[in-house]
């Protein structure tokens, strides 16, 4: 039996894990699955030890038809057999900020002021998309209904949630985006025990057993603004000499 790995050597994520696995399945390999026989097929040669597994959709390639369907066609034979895989049982497939918003909330987690809209009439607000993938943005008004958040400046938190270990970190930037800041930095930091259990709570309300869930820290606390289930993580294992990799990897066998 053993555990594979699927994803793209180009993605960092994904080869910082590669040493770590039994088995790689590049996305752009051949992936058959002969259903009525219920037979999956790699590059030809049938699967017959795939116990568990860790997917990455490839986000630093162009995405191409066959990449896009090989990630659907493994995510639907894992579904229907006996494969382990962080957030198999999570509910929602497309994107549910809002509703986790509104879950966080009822947690105890502080949320900021936040209309979906295309115009607020709040000022000090940045700008999101609904459905992610796009830099935040300072205003309070879009071309389309986009989440419209209260601006909180302070520190930029991440914590990081494997099974039951979990992994704090500060974002040391001044930009308000810092993927817009090639000078950022990652330190480890920590986060209060209450807070990582109701992150916890939220997570196990959500059916996710991995996860980053995303802070702002001022002089008011912690203000929860969502979790990400397919997070990138790189700079973040670096910071603890791969110690978040090895869980990821090895917290497989514990689900």
């Amino acid at each position: 039996m053993a555990t594979y790995l699927f994803g793209q050597l180009s993605d960092p994520n994904v080869k910082v894990l590669h040493p770590l696995f039994d088995k790689f399945i590049d996305q752009n390999a051949n992936i058959e699955w002969n259903i009525t026989e219920d037979i999956l097929y790699i590059e030809g040669k049938p699967v017959t030890d795939l116990t568990a597994i860790y997917m990455r959709n490839n986000v630093f390639e162009e995405s191409t038809f066959k990449k896009y369907t090989n990630f659907h066609i493994l995510s639907n034979y894992i579904q229907c057999h006996k494969v382990t895989t962080y957030n198999k049982d999570y509910r929602y497939q497309e994107v549910r900020k809002l509703n986790n918003l509104i879950i966080a909330k009822q947690l105890g987690l502080k949320i900021p002021y936040t209309e979906v809209t295309e115009k607020s009439a709040k000022d000090n607000t940045i700008i999101k998309p609904v459905t992610g993938g796009q830099h935040t943005l300072e205003g309070n008004e879009a071309v389309y209904p986009c989440i419209i958040q209260q601006k909180i400046t302070g520190k930029n938190k991440r914590l990081y949630v494997v099974n039951d270990k979990h992994f704090a970190f500060e974002v040391v930037t001044d930009k308000l985006d810092y993927r817009d800041d090639p000078d950022s930095k990652v330190v480890v930091t920590e986060i209060d025990d209450v807070t990582i259990e109701k992150v916890k709570h939220l997570m196990n309300r959500l059916n996710l057993n991995f996860g980053a869930s995303d802070f702002m820290e001022d002089e008011e606390g912690l203000w929860y603004l969502e979790t990400n289930t397919g997070p990138m993580f790189v700079a973040f294992d670096l910071e603890v000499q791969g110690k978040l990799a090895k869980a990821i990897r090895y917290e497989l066998n514990n689900i």
